[in-house]
């Protein structure tokens, strides 16, 4: 184990909420963080095939294989939350 490594971020990924079981969680999700002292980014990478299919068809990563995608576009946002904070 290294002593020395510090969580920077919780990244919320597979989010579906069109669900109840899901926002739940994502709730408690919050709640541990916040007692815990960890940040939980405000972009949250959702269910989707589009990364998959990037992957598998196109055999690149989504933000390669269609820059212009909403998932590629949700990549972006996160990165330039993470330098920000």
């Amino acid at each position: 184990m290294n002593p020395e490594l510090r969580v920077r971020a919780i990244v919320p990924t597979l989010v579906n909420q069109r669900t109840l079981l899901h926002n739940g969680i994502m709730e408690l999700l919050q709640d541990y963080a916040m007692n815990s002292k960890i940040k939980v980014t405000k972009t949250f990478i959702p269910t989707t095939i589009e990364f998959a299919s990037s992957v598998g068809f196109d055999q690149r990563p989504l933000s390669l294989a269609a820059p212009t995608s909403k998932g590629a576009k949700i990549y972006s946002g996160l990165l330039k939350e993470l330098k920000l904070g």
